[in-house]
């Protein structure tokens, strides 16, 4: 099952509060970074991110609120 516009909507903001905060990268630079870890061969194309499943568009926002948390915690 292919993400919903939604998702991606949140993985964007979630990378744009995360670089905002760590002042390093875009969104999308930190939104790619996040996903080449989860999406093999990710290169954050746009065939890439219309391919992005449901459940790997969950592991990212999991990913990026954690990295906002710890990032919180200091």
């Amino acid at each position: 099952m292919i993400a919903t516009s939604q998702q991606t909507r949140d993985i964007a903001n979630l990378a744009g509060d995360l670089a905002t905060k760590t002042q390093s990268g875009s969104p999308m630079s930190t939104a790619n970074e996040v996903l080449q870890q989860i999406v093999p061969d990710w290169k954050g194309s746009d065939d890439d991110w219309k391919n992005l499943t449901v459940a790997q568009a969950e592991d990212a926002k999991s990913q990026l609120q954690g990295l906002l948390a710890a990032f919180d915690k200091k």
